[in-house]
């Protein structure tokens, strides 16, 4: 009888087995499906069907890359031939295909997903800076950087590139992934701007992240909030919403240095003479000496509930009367901790402002997917036509150095740029598709096998963990037969894309 019953269970949980894995594997198509969809709306950014399939096959490769060797990597991965190689190069630089077009379908794409966070109606842009280092002494871009870094491990000054990035914040299942929209060099790259007449030639690199946040809430058509650190709190980045595209949608939140100052609001004016245009200047830091005027509430800080005394006034930022901005400033105190935040947006309420900025963090997790896991900024890109740069110049330089090329051997330098912007486009692109893949689909993706990385902490895993089982999957060619990524990893495998038609 006990044998018997034991034999039954064994049974049951068999059927149960068979009935989960043939469940997982319908949702897994539905997975593949999505991921074959979603590269397909890329399709119209491409003139000649070779050029997407290639864009296809690198984005997977991507995914599936084990090491940081450049686009070597990148074939290894996928099986691609060795004459692949200058297929991706040719690629990379083709005048066949736009990156300002690519990036603005990425954006639509994303926009679509139905997955950004929305919290009063807007969504939560986040931007920073990232800098890779980089050896090379013939690569355009390579510049001496500062690192602000407190790790004792890094040293204070690398040569390397500056990555500007402006992300947005997806929500599902209980988790937040900040999902890159752009990636590209932000400094020591000026005379190749002016060499291709960029729209954001001349911009600072404050001025550019904001035009490139606002341009990308023109084109999602959605008002948002922009998150950034200290180092942006400047009057260029601030009136920069006034002249770029879409800057009536966005408002930064940014933290203040505890060296910030303001002024009050002008009295109203009596008498004969011009009006006042500010009044008193005042210190921000001084306000937390008189702390009558603080309410405190439990507030989420940084993912937990604490107590937050805080206090909010408008004042008058600005050089000169013609930048005069008014600005909400929202002063907090956390146990000893002292902060002060500041916000375009006068009529915001004060505790969401401080717990909007404590989203920002998720950026350095991106920043940290990227280095780790997808390496797309560790490209070997480099051009004869650039002088051998000094080991040991400066970043000034560096941009002497650049323009000092004649005009016959520009083309080369630009063709060398467009490579290392345009591969951390397609990065961004693999690691949003990850980013959705495992927001939508993380109940197919945990009963298909998925082995988590670290510690489970909810349904939904991290991008390191759904990118190790989708480049395992990807790598053995088992994605779903009869579509577009299966018939292009096919083709791949048989060689048949064996340069650019």
């Amino acid at each position: 009888m006990c044998y018997n019953s034991h034999k039954e269970e064994d049974s049951l949980s068999e059927r149960d087995s068979q009935f989960i894995s043939r469940r997982a594997k319908k949702t897994m198509g539905e997975m593949w499906s999505w991921m074959s969809e979603t590269l397909n709306g890329f399709r119209s950014c491409f003139s000649r069907s070779r050029a997407f399939h290639i864009f296809v096959i690198l984005t997977l490769a991507m995914i599936a890359k084990q090491d940081d060797l450049g686009v070597t990597s990148l074939i290894r991965a996928v099986g691609a031939p060795p004459s692949f190689y200058l297929c991706a190069l040719a690629f990379l630089s083709a005048e066949s295909w736009e990156l300002a077009t690519f990036w603005l379908k990425w954006v639509s794409i994303v926009s679509e997903s139905n997955l950004m966070m929305v919290e009063n109606g807007r969504i939560f842009l986040i931007a920073d800076a990232t800098k890779q280092s980089k050896e090379s002494r013939k690569s355009p871009g390579v510049k001496k950087l500062f690192q602000e870094s407190e790790d004792s491990s890094k040293p204070q000054y690398i040569n390397g590139l500056f990555f500007g990035c402006v992300s947005v914040l997806l929500r599902g299942g209980g988790k937040m992934f900040s999902c890159p929209l752009s990636c590209t060099i932000h400094d020591g790259v000026q005379p190749v701007l002016e060499w291709v007449e960029s729209a954001v030639e001349g911009m600072t690199h404050p001025e550019r992240i904001v035009w490139e946040a606002c341009a990308a809430a023109e084109e999602m058509g959605k008002e948002a909030w922009l998150l950034m650190d200290r180092y942006f709190f400047c009057m260029p980045a601030i009136l920069m919403l006034n002249t770029a595209p879409g800057g009536n949608k966005v408002h930064i939140i940014t933290r203040c240095k505890k060296n910030c100052t303001g002024y009050y609001m002008p009295a109203p004016h009596t008498g004969p003479g011009r009006p006042a245009s500010k009044g008193a200047r005042v210190s921000l830091m001084e306000l937390f000496s008189d702390m009558t005027k603080f309410k405190t509430k439990d507030l989420n800080y940084y993912g937990t509930k604490r107590k937050v005394s805080f206090f909010s006034i408008v004042l008058l930022k600005g050089r000169c009367t013609k930048e005069l901005t008014p600005i909400l400033f929202v002063l907090s105190k956390v146990g000893i901790t002292k902060s002060i935040f500041a916000t375009t947006d006068i009529n915001a309420n004060p505790e969401d402002i401080i717990e909007y900025y404590c989203l920002r963090f998720k950026i350095e997790t991106m920043f940290r997917t990227i280095k780790q896991h997808f390496m797309g900024l560790f490209s070997h890109f480099w051009s004869k036509a650039m002088p051998k740069l000094r080991r040991f110049a400066s970043a000034a330089e560096a941009v002497a150095n650049l323009e000092s090329i004649p005009a016959a051997s520009r083309q080369n330098v630009i063709n060398c740029w467009k490579r290392v912007e345009r591969l951390a486009m397609i990065m961004c692109v693999s690691i949003g598709i990850v980013q959705m893949a495992a927001l939508k689909f993380h109940k197919a993706l945990n009963e298909a096998g998925l082995r988590w990385l670290r510690t489970a902490n909810g349904e939904v895993p991290s991008e390191a963990s759904t990118q190790f089982f989708l480049a395992e999957k990807i790598r053995r060619r088992e994605t779903t037969e009869g579509l577009m990524i299966s018939e292009v990893l096919r083709q791949v495998k048989n060689g048949a894309n064996k340069g650019v038609a």
